[in-house]
């Protein structure tokens, strides 16, 4: 994800890029400094040369195939295409999306991309069980405020079975190093870095909030 490009272009700078779970920002003493160095920078070159190991023949501008059914891990011929729904909100998010599936497409990543409601984006996502549950692909446009418990230890999200872990994400040691920033006195160094690694998520550019509150306003607090 082009994250400086996009927040240059599409946010006009009103955003930060966001590589891992705790915070959106440079300088917060949660974040480690793993999460902070942009583990997966945009490189399309470098993705297209990870597929091509990885079995795939590839296809700028078309549709990638599976050539080396070993090595990719799908029957020889699948297509790399996906469908992607958004929850589109607002013509950023739009924007975005859109310059994404151009980029991912340069490398023959095909996903095709329809928007509709929050609602509708999230409501019919099914859990995913099962040994053919490998991995899903979703997004939503609502970011995450770790609010009213604001210490950003990612239970919520992250760990087997919480309430919005809405892609059905599972792993033993991330639930373990979740675990740990709950109850011993472990800082979240070691789950932010671990999370910005496994990437359960496509991180996202988060938008800053703009507010304006007129001068002679009186009783009001932004």
């Amino acid at each position: 994800i082009d994250q400086p490009g996009y927040i240059n272009k599409f946010y006009q700078g009103y955003a930060v890029a966001t590589y891992g779970p705790v915070h959106a920002g440079t300088n917060d003493p949660f974040s480690s400094g793993f999460e902070q160095s942009n583990p997966y920078p945009y490189n399309p070159s470098q993705a297209i040369a990870l597929l091509q190991q990885n079995g795939w023949t590839i296809n700028p501008g078309g549709t990638d195939t599976c050539a080396n059914a070993s090595l990719c891990g799908v029957p020889a011929g699948t297509p790399l295409s996906f469908n992607l729904q958004f929850a589109g909100a607002n013509a950023i998010t739009s924007e975005v999306v859109a310059a994404e599936a151009a980029s991912w497409l340069s490398a023959g990543i095909n996903v095709a991309t329809t928007s509709s409601t929050f609602d509708a984006v999230l409501d019919p996502l099914p859990t995913c069980t099962g040994s053919a549950c490998t991995w899903e692909f979703k997004n939503w446009d609502g970011g995450w405020g770790y609010w009213p418990e604001t210490y950003p230890s990612g239970e919520y999200l992250f760990q087997t079975g919480a309430d919005f872990n809405l892609g059905s994400f599972s792993n033993a040691s991330e639930d373990g190093l979740i675990w740990a920033t709950n109850f011993t006195n472990a800082n979240l160094d070691a789950f932010a870095s671990a999370t910005a690694a496994l990437l359960p998520v496509v991180w996202q550019p988060t938008a800053s909030q703009i507010v304006e509150v007129q001068n002679n306003l009186q009783g009001v607090t932004p």
